[in-house]
């Protein structure tokens, strides 16, 4: 699920064998943008998770009736905005959550000043 290269760590997964022949590999790899193992574990869960809802996504998207025909292209562009989003998400709850960090170090600090 981790994979560390030089400091920085990547989220490994492998690709369910029914959609290997759709997203054209074996495995998924993302990097984690962290060096430390803490965080990496934190958001190799969240992402874990999100691309197990991924490969669901793509069964129902290749099993149920459609209008269209999909193509590994399409399963492969819904797969990369899936990424995307994810990254997207991420950001903004990192951005979040360091505003929280900032605020309170203001309010300690506003207190030990009092």
């Amino acid at each position: 699920m981790l994979r560390i290269v030089g400091s920085q760590y990547y989220f490994r997964r492998s690709v369910p064998l029914d959609l290997r022949p759709w997203l054209e590999r074996g495995e998924v790899s993302h990097p984690l943008k962290t060096s430390s193992k803490l965080v990496a574990r934190q958001k190799a869960a969240l992402l874990y998770s999100r691309t197990g809802q991924c490969f669901e996504e793509i069964r129902r998207m290749t099993t149920e009736p459609t209008r269209k025909a999909l193509t590994a292209v399409d399963i492969i562009r819904f797969y990369e905005q899936f990424v995307k989003d994810w990254e997207n998400y991420h950001n903004v709850r990192l951005q979040e959550e360091e505003t929280k960090h900032r605020v309170e170090l203001a309010q300690q600090a506003l207190r030990t000043k009092a």
